[in-house]
């Protein structure tokens, strides 16, 4: 039998806190070793934060010389230092464009696979590139190996990619993502359905908690520094803080005084929080819901105090951003071939492990052979026809 241990890292991360973010990420992997993890996998972007546009390029990997970035310089060491296969998920860029890439890094410390983002979700269309390829990926685990495909995110909904590593062989499906609360129906049914459809693993990595969007809109209000590789996590208080720290001197009226005040607090009790599901669930459920609430109902009151102001434009359109936020869906999960959910996360931060049987997969597709009868020639011409 082939059994992997794999591990799914679900994360609140905070925008722009590069090394905050990678020391709770590292710190949730070697929980996950303890009890045997060979594969790790971190969502979408987990190291910079969703909401970092337009400086997302302070953040940007270079493949080409990866070991100067902090973050694969980190998970390379990590690998290599406990023989474990790394999925993790960045901003990528290469000649002078960059790209949301899921990557892969081997015991080795080197990265021996990766997929660029090929639908890209809303305002991702403006900060990066589309990807070209699907390709499959051999990963050995000593005296057996496994085929992994790579998508992200937005890319759970289109069934023809995960089709496509399917029939070239992968078993497993691999989904690092940041995917948004308002669709959490679709994370639930999508995740599951390409299991069924494919007879392959499922792992659905995901952002969890919230995140100021926009929040890139307010470095002119920043008190701490965002450059990679900073200091910006070190100079936050304990308490997470999803939104950024805002000048003193942006406070001056009491509408965005109220909205800082209220951000903090509602951040402050989601962290104490220790889970979100069951009844704690609806409790968190409802305080996004204040926040984001509350947030909308000030938002008028700083528009109007702005229109009174003289101070310029670009100051006001900063502002009014504030008022704006990301929730997450969370729910992580790992999912069989048979697409029952083996086990999902229920934390804003934690490692959910479990072992998988790989040769669950073929007699699944025994069972229900999908691949086998999966007409490609009739699929290929009807493709052909309707572009």
């Amino acid at each position: 039998m082939r059994i992997l241990t794999v591990a799914l890292i679900q994360m609140c991360p905070k925008p722009y806190a590069l090394q905050e973010n990678l020391r709770l990420a590292l710190k949730l992997a070697k929980d996950s070793l303890k009890k045997g993890a060979n594969l790790v996998v971190f969502h979408e972007l987990f190291d910079s934060g969703y909401c970092v546009a337009p400086h997302d390029s302070d953040f940007a990997l270079d493949f080409a010389k990866p070991q100067k970035h902090a973050t694969f310089k980190a998970l390379s060491t990590f690998a290599k230092e406990n023989a474990v296969h790394i999925v993790a998920c960045g901003i990528e860029k290469s000649n002078k464009k960059l790209y949301d890439t899921a990557y892969i890094i081997a015991p080795s410390g080197k990265c021996v696979g990766k997929h660029r983002k090929i639908y890209l979700w809303g305002k991702e269309k403006s900060r990066f590139s589309k990807g070209k390829k699907y390709e499959v990926f051999k990963l050995n685990f000593g005296n057996f190996s496994a085929k992994v495909g790579l998508q992200i995110c937005y890319e759970i909904g289109f069934g023809v990619g995960a089709n496509i590593l399917a029939l070239q062989g992968a078993e497993i499906l691999i989904y690092p993502s940041a995917f948004g609360a308002a669709r959490a129906y679709n994370w639930d049914l999508l995740s599951r359905a390409r299991a069924i459809e494919n007879s392959c693993f499922v792992l659905a990595c995901n952002h969890s908690g919230i995140e100021n969007a926009e929040s890139s809109a307010l470095n002119s209000s920043l008190d701490t520094p965002f450059a990679l590789g900073g200091n910006f996590g070190e100079q936050q208080t304990q308490k997470s803080s999803f939104i950024p720290k805002i000048s003193s001197k942006y406070k001056t009226s009491t509408a965005i005084r109220r909205i800082c005040e209220r951000s903090e607090a509602i951040n402050t009790r989601i962290c104490d929080s220790k889970n979100i599901d069951s009844a704690k669930g609806a409790e968190s459920s409802t305080q996004f819901a204040e926040s984001t609430t509350f947030c909308h109902t000030e938002r008028s009151e700083v528009s109007q105090k702005n229109n009174r102001d003289s101070s310029p434009t670009a100051q006001n359109d900063n502002l009014m951003k504030l008022a704006e936020s990301i929730e997450f869906a969370g729910d992580s999960r790992i999912i069989s071939p048979k697409g029952t959910i083996i086990k999902k996360a229920t934390k804003l931060n934690e490692a959910i492990i479990t072992q998988i049987n790989l040769d669950e997969i073929y007699s699944q597709r025994e069972a229900i052979p999908y691949l086998k009868d999966f007409d490609t020639k009739l699929t290929k011409r009807s493709f052909g026809k309707s572009t």
